[in-house]
C-alpha cells in the first residue's frame, strides 16, 4: 500500500499511544498515523489517504525491548504496512464541501505476537470534506456573447439565403481572453446541405474544449436553441402580394416595354427583376400602347416538394396581359403584322417578402415568356402552357388584380 499510503517525510506525527495490555504486551494505535487530504473542485473532489509508515515503524520498534529491536527492524523491512493494516474510506471521489467521509482501519498483528506488541485504539474516523475549490460557471448562452452581430466578438450564427432555403453556420469567435473562447459549439446533425425556414428552431449544444479543465469549469447550460425569424422569405401566399408590390412589378414591365419600343429593338430580353419577355417588335411610328389585365396566377411550391432539393423557382407570378397599340408593327418570321390587339403572358419569378412586408423580386433566375398572337394561342392555351402545366409541383392561386389595372405605357 505504499502507493496509497505515501510517506510523510516531514511529518510531525510522532505521537504514539503505548499502553500495557496484559502480560506486559504493549500496543500502538494505527489510526494515529492516518491522514486524509481533500483535493480538487467542489462536486468533483477526491479524498486521498496517507499513512506515515516511517513514524509507524519507528514507534512500533521503540515499543519492544531494545534487545529485540534490531530483529523487529529487519522483519519490518521485509513487510509493508499493508501486511498489518487495511485502510479504506466509504467515498473517495465526486465529493462536495461539507460531505462526511468515514475512514476505517482493520489490522492483523499476528506477525508481531512474538515481540509482545500489537494494535488497539480507534478503528474509524469521520472526516468532513473542506477546502475544495469552487467551480467556475460559464454561461455559454449569455446574450452578450451568443448569437451576436458580426461586428461584436462572440458566437456568430450566420444565416444566408431566403426562407425556406436558409442555410446556417456556427462559429465561436469570442475574445481569446474569455475562457468561453475554448468552448465547442455545434448544431445537432449535419446542416451543410440542409435548408431552413423562418420559425425553425435550431438546437445548439456546447461542451468544454480541450483547453479548459473540465473539473474546474462547468457549464450553466449545455443546450440552447436559435430561432430563425425575420429573414427574407419567398412569397408563399396571395395575401403577401398587395397593390404596392404589384405597382412595382407593373412599373418594371412598362419600363422594359417602353425601352424596347423607344429603341426600335427587334428583340427584347429584360434583365431586371426576373421579368423577361421576348418577341421581335419594331417601333414604326408608335403612338401609344395600353396594357390591361384582370387576373394573375401565383404558383407556389407544394408542401410535398422538398425546397432544399428544388432548384427551380420557389414561386411564379404569371400575368396574362392584353396589349393594345396603334402604329406598332411586329415581325413574325418574314411577316410584319400589326401589334394591336396582342394577348401575352409575363412571369415574375422568385418574389421575396421582407420582414417589413415589402415585396421585392429576386434577380437570380432568368425566365422568358413569349408574346403570343391571339390567333395562334388563346388565353386558355397560354394558361395551360405557363400555369397549369406546372400544377404537379405548384399550388396555383388565382388573384383578382382588376382594380390594379394599368392605364397606358406612357
Amino acid at each position: 500500500m505504499r502507493t496509497v499510503m505515501k510517506r510523510f517525510l516531514g511529518a510531525a506525527l510522532t505521537a504514539m499511544s503505548v499502553c500495557l495490555a496484559g502480560c506486559g504486551r504493549k500496543t500502538v494505535t494505527p489510526m494515529t498515523y492516518v491522514e486524509t487530504v481533500c483535493e480538487g473542485v467542489d462536486g468533483k473532489g477526491t479524498l486521498r489517504i496517507e499513512f506515515d509508515d516511517d513514524a509507524f515503524c519507528r514507534d512500533i520498534t521503540a515499543a519492544v525491548p531494545e534487545r529485540k529491536q534490531e530483529v523487529l527492524k529487519k522483519m519490518l523491512d521485509k513487510h509493508d504496512p499493508e501486511d498489518f493494516l487495511t485502510i479504506k474510506a466509504d467515498k473517495t471521489k465526486d465529493l462536495h464541501n461539507g460531505d462526511e467521509v468515514t475512514v476505517s482501519i482493520d489490522f492483523d498483528d499476528t506477525l508481531l505476537e512474538s515481540f509482545k506488541v500489537g494494535f488497539d485504539g480507534d478503528v474509524s474516523r469521520t472526516v468532513t470534506v473542506e477546502g475544495l475549490q469552487e467551480p467556475i460557471v460559464l454561461d455559454a448562452f449569455d446574450p452578450e456573447i451568443f448569437n451576436v452581430d458580426l461586428d461584436h466578438k462572440g458566437v456568430h450564427f450566420r444565416v444566408e439565403g431566403i426562407s425556406p432555403k436558409l442555410q446556417i453556420s456556427l462559429k465561436n469567435e469570442i475574445d481569446k481572453s474569455d475562457p468561453r473562447s475554448k468552448l465547442q459549439y455545434r448544431t445537432d446533425g449535419n446542416y451543410t446541405y440542409q435548408t431552413f425556414a423562418n420559425g425553425d428552431e435550431i438546437p445548439v449544444t456546447v461542451s468544454i474544449g480541450s483547453g479548459l479543465d473540465s473539473d474546474l469549469y462547468v457549464l450553466k447550460e449545455e443546450t440552447g436553441t436559435v430561432k430563425l425569424e425575420g429573414y427574407d422569405a419567398y412569397v408563399q401566399s396571395a395575401q403577401e402580394i398587395g397593390e404596392n408590390a404589384w405597382s412595382g412589378i407593373e412599373a418594371e414591365f412598362k419600363d422594359k416595354m417602353n425601352a424596347m419600343l423607344a429603341g426600335g429593338s427587334a428583340k427584347l430580353t429584360a434583365k431586371g427583376n426576373n421579368i423577361f419577355y421576348t418577341y421581335a417588335i419594331t417601333n414604326d411610328n408608335a403612338e401609344q400602347i395600353n396594357y390591361n389585365w384582370d387576373k394573375a396566377y401565383l404558383l407556389t411550391l407544394k408542401s410535398g416538394v422538398d425546397a432544399g432539393n428544388h432548384y427551380g423557382d420557389m414561386n411564379r407570378l404569371v400575368v396574362p396581359v392584353e396589349l393594345n397599340a396603334s402604329g406598332v408593327k411586329a415581325s413574325y418570321g418574314d411577316q410584319r403584322v400589326d401589334f394591336e390587339g396582342l394577348t401575352c403572358t409575363f412571369t415574375v419569378s422568385d418574389l421575396v417578402v421582407s420582414a417589413d412586408g415589402s415585396v421585392t423580386v429576386s434577380p437570380e433566375d432568368i425566365r422568358r415568356d413569349f408574346f403570343e398572337y391571339a390567333d395562334d394561342l388563346t388565353l386558355s392555351e397560354a394558361l395551360d402552357k405557363h400555369v397549369y402545366a406546372n400544377a404537379d409541383m405548384y399550388t396555383v392561386t388565382e388573384i383578382d388584380i382588376s382594380h390594379w389595372n394599368a392605364e397606358t405605357g406612357n
